[in-house]
């Protein structure tokens, strides 16, 4: 099993609330729960072993992003969080004064940005000045829901909501009484390895 920077095993109280959230909210519940999930882990560690991801940074942790918020103690914080290999990013709302992470804070919402296009990208992309989205708008409509919303949880608890989104991906944040906000996700440089090209074998000609 990978174990990711920051990665902390929840106690037993931690996972107690988390079963309650997901409604298994008596004894005999969090035991048909806990048994459960148990064996679905133990198959997929014979199989393949286990990646843990969206693992919240700790301080100081390296490839921790921040971009401050205008007139707020908030910042957006962006961290890989083992999402890479999926091509996405975390990202959550940090309070730099206090020094935690918290959640979506009354009167925000988040939402995909449009962006022009850069001059220049080359064949692909649509001509210079023509307003296009660089996260695929296909697949993310506003406004942008945590990862915990779309797990169902009704609850959050209080520093432990999160967002996942593709890489390079432009993301608005509107506030009541604000100008909005436009920030980008960061992008890792994806590896690229060149392989000699194969002709066939050596060619004979006869006397």
């Amino acid at each position: 099993m990978e174990k990711l920077p920051g990665y902390k095993p929840m106690g037993e109280a931690g996972l107690h609330t988390l079963m309650k959230l997901w409604g298994a909210d008596t004894p005999e519940k969090r035991e048909a729960c806990l048994k459960g999930f148990n064996a679905l882990t133990e198959q997929n560690i014979a199989r393949r072993g286990l990646r843990i991801i969206g693992v919240k940074p700790e301080a100081g942790q390296q490839g921790v992003f921040h971009v401050r918020i205008p007139d707020s103690p908030l910042a957006i914080r962006m961290w890989e969080g083992g999402m890479g290999p999926y091509g996405q990013f975390c990202f959550d709302f940090y309070d730099v004064e206090r020094d935690v992470s918290v959640n979506l804070p009354q009167g925000y919402s988040l939402h995909p940005a449009t962006v022009n296009a850069p001059h220049g990208l080359g064949p692909g992309y649509l001509p210079p000045g023509f307003p296009m989205a660089l996260n695929a708008p296909g697949s993310l409509s506003g406004p942008l829901r945590s990862w915990e919303r779309n797990m169902g949880m009704r609850e959050i608890p209080e520093g432990e909501e999160k967002w996942m989104v593709p890489q390079g991906a432009y993301i608005t944040l509107q506030r009541d009484g604000h100008e909005p906000v436009i920030f980008q996700i960061p992008s890792q440089q994806p590896a690229f390895v060149a392989l000699p090209t194969y002709a066939g074998p050596p060619r004979v000609r006869p006397l």
